[in-house]
């Protein structure tokens, strides 16, 4: 299980995202080493998610490409797209990384 947490502060978010969330009375084998599910797309965005870790990837390559061209809506539109089913579930945190400067 993920968890993901996002907090407001002033000028900043607080992104944060644990790919581990399990039960604390059980051990269980660390087959995820390196699995980050939190990704910067470029300088204004950055997400996390709660899925399977290589559909989003897929996603999160797709997403850097339109931040390059500094394509906002077609990111948010891409991830809600791969929340809305038709294959696994991946659901999406999106933050700007300069929210003062995008409100």
């Amino acid at each position: 299980m993920t968890i993901i947490i996002a907090q407001r502060r002033d000028s900043e978010i607080l992104l944060l995202s644990d790919t581990k969330i399990d039960n604390p009375g059980e051990l269980g084998p660390d087959n995820m080493p390196g699995q980050l599910k939190l990704a910067a797309l470029g300088n204004r965005i950055s997400v996390a998610f709660a899925g399977l870790a290589g559909p989003a990837g897929v996603k999160i390559r797709k997403a850097r490409r339109l931040a390059a061209d500094s394509d906002l809506a077609g990111i948010v539109e891409l991830l809600k797209q791969s929340s809305a089913g038709g294959g696994p579930t991946i659901l999406w945190q999106a933050m700007p990384q300069r929210p003062a400067s995008c409100v």
